[in-house]
C-alpha cells in the first residue's frame, strides 16, 4: 500500500470540491433526509408563536407578551437542529472518507453510521463547551468579585486569544474522534497534536475553506427569503415555504463541503506527520483496505510534473484530464553493421585447407585417362 505525499495548499479546497461534486448525490441526501423536516419543524414552531419573526422585512417581529413563548420556540427549534447537524455531520463525514478510499458511498450507511457517533460528538463538543464556559466564568468573576478593569483587560488580551488558539487547535477533533473511533478526550489531545507545528497552516485552509462556502450559501440564502418575502406582501404560508426552502440549501451547500476540507487536513496532517496511508484509513473505518491506484486519494490529486512539463500546460491548475507530456525519448545510436567473420586459423602441419575452388578443374587427359 502506497503512502500519500502530502498537499498543497490549493489541493485540497480542489480536491474538497471534486469529492463534492462527484458523490452529490449521496451527500445531498445525508443532509436533507434529516435538514428538511427540522426545517419544517423549526418554522412551524415560529409560526405558530410570532409569525413575523420569518419576515426579514418587519420592523417588529414579536409583539409584546409574546416573548416567553417565542424563546421557548426558539430553544426547541435548536435543540433539533443541533441533534439533526450531529447526526448530518457524522454522515458527510463518513461518505467523504469512503470516496477518498475509492470505496462507493451510500446515504443509508453513512447516516448510521453517523447516528452511532452522536453520543461521543454530544460528549467532545459538551467538553469544549464546559472548558471554555469555565474559564469565561473565572473571568466574569474576577470582573464581578475583584476588579472590573482586571476582568476586561484579561477577557480581551488573555482570554480571547487563548480561546482562538484552542479552537483551531482542536478544529480536527471530530475528525479524530469519527475516523479513530477513540473518546472526546483522547480526540482533543490528538487534534492538539496534529495541529502542532502547522497552527497557521491549518487555520489559512480552514478560513479560506469554511468562508468560501459560507459566503457563497449566505448569498443563495439571502436571495431565497428576501426576494420571495418583497413580493409575499406579508403571506405567511410563502414566508414559511421559502424559510423552509432557503435553510434547507443553506446547510445542505455548507456541511457536506464543511466535511470534506475538514476530512482533508487532516488526512494531509496525518500524512505530513505519522506517514498515514489509506490502509489506516480503512482499519480506522472499520472498512476493507483500498486499491490504492483506483482510488480518489491517487486520482484527484494533480499529477506530478517537472518544471519543463508544467510549461507545456495550457494553464495552471490544467484542465481536467490533463497528463503531463511524457519526456521525449532518448535518440539511439546507430546499429553497427556485424563484422565479416574472420578466416579460423590455419591447423597446424604443412596441410591447408582447399580453397573454394576445389576441387580442381579437370585438364585434358592423355590416354588410357592418364
Amino acid at each position: 500500500m502506497p503512502g500519500l505525499r502530502p498537499l498543497a495548499f490549493g489541493e485540497i479546497l480542489d480536491v474538497g470540491i471534486k469529492l463534492c461534486l462527484r458523490n452529490w448525490r449521496v451527500l445531498v441526501m445525508c443532509v436533507v433526509w434529516l435538514v428538511l423536516p427540522a426545517q419544517i419543524l423549526s418554522v412551524a414552531l415560529i409560526l405558530s408563536v410570532a409569525p413575523d419573526a420569518l419576515d426579514p422585512t418587519a420592523t417588529q417581529t414579536i409583539e409584546t407578551g409574546e416573548e416567553t413563548r417565542f424563546f421557548v420556540a426558539q430553544g426547541i427549534s435548536g435543540l433539533v437542529q443541533g441533534a439533526v447537524y450531529l447526526v448530518s455531520t457524522a454522515a458527510c463525514f463518513k461518505a467523504i472518507a469512503d470516496a477518498y478510499l475509492g470505496t462507493e458511498p451510500g446515504a443509508g450507511r453513512s447516516l448510521r453510521f453517523g447516528l452511532r457517533r452522536v453520543p461521543r460528538l454530544l460528549g467532545l463538543y459538551l467538553c469544549v463547551f464546559l472548558l471554555l464556559g469555565l474559564a469565561m466564568a473565572a473571568v466574569f468573576g474576577i470582573a464581578v468579585g475583584v476588579d472590573t478593569a482586571a476582568g476586561v483587560v484579561i477577557g480581551v488580551f488573555v482570554l480571547f486569544p487563548a480561546a482562538f488558539y484552542l479552537g483551531n487547535a482542536w478544529s480536527l477533533s471530530t475528525a479524530a474522534l469519527l475516523f479513530e473511533d477513540v473518546g472526546p478526550v483522547k480526540a482533543l489531545r490528538r487534534s492538539f497534536g496534529l495541529v502542532r507545528g502547522s497552527w497557521w497552516r491549518v487555520l489559512g485552509i480552514l478560513l479560506v475553506g469554511v468562508v468560501l462556502v459560507s459566503f457563497l450559501a449566505g448569498i443563495l440564502q439571502g436571495m431565497l427569503t428576501l426576494i420571495p418575502a418583497a413580493l409575499a406582501g406579508g403571506n405567511d404560508v410563502v414566508l414559511a415555504i421559502t424559510s423552509v426552502i432557503a435553510g434547507t440549501v443553506s446547510v445542505t451547500l455548507t456541511t457536506p463541503f464543511t466535511a470534506a476540507i475538514f476530512s482533508l487536513v487532516y488526512f494531509d496532517q496525518r500524512v505530513r506527520r505519522e506517514g498515514f496511508d489509506l490502509e489506516l484509513l480503512a482499519q480506522g473505518l472499520g472498512e476493507r483496505a483500498p486499491d490504492a491506484a483506483a482510488s480518489p486519494a491517487i486520482a484527484l490529486r494533480e499529477p506530478e510534473v517537472t518544471p519543463e512539463q508544467r510549461a507545456q500546460a495550457p494553464f495552471w491548475p490544467p484542465p481536467p484530464g490533463w497528463q503531463p507530456p511524457s519526456a521525449e525519448p532518448r535518440s539511439q545510436p546507430p546499429a553497427r553493421e556485424p563484422a565479416a567473420e574472420e578466416p579460423p586459423p590455419p591447423p597446424p602441419g604443412d596441410w591447408q585447407p582447399p580453397t573454394p575452388r576445389w576441387p580442381p578443374e579437370s585438364g585434358e587427359r592423355g590416354p588410357g585417362g592418364l
